[in-house]
């Protein structure tokens, strides 16, 4: 347990040391922004972190990632909706 600790403190500060960190702040950063790069790395994560198989996880990762870009569309629905129903509201 001592040695992974001791390793992972290593390699962390190596990462950061040689500026592999920033480079993967500013990939992150762009991940979050996207939907479907979000949704994707998401349940990828998830699933190999639950066990499943790589070529599984990767195949229901893509789909879900299409799925994503659909929903967004039924998120945006809604809110057109919920602004819709708010004006109407508060209207006087």
């Amino acid at each position: 347990m001592l040695w992974i600790a001791l390793l992972t403190m290593v390699y962390a500060t190596l990462a950061q040391h040689l500026g592999l960190t920033g480079k993967m702040a500013q990939m992150f950063r762009q991940v979050m922004t996207c939907p479907k790069c979000l949704s994707f790395w998401s349940v990828l994560f998830v699933l190999i972190a639950c066990g499943s198989s790589i070529p599984c996880a990767v195949g229901l990762s893509l789909l879900m990632a299409l799925a994503a870009n659909w929903i967004t569309f039924v998120y945006y629905g809604i809110e057109k909706i919920y602004d819709w129903t708010w004006r109407k509201v508060t209207k006087k």
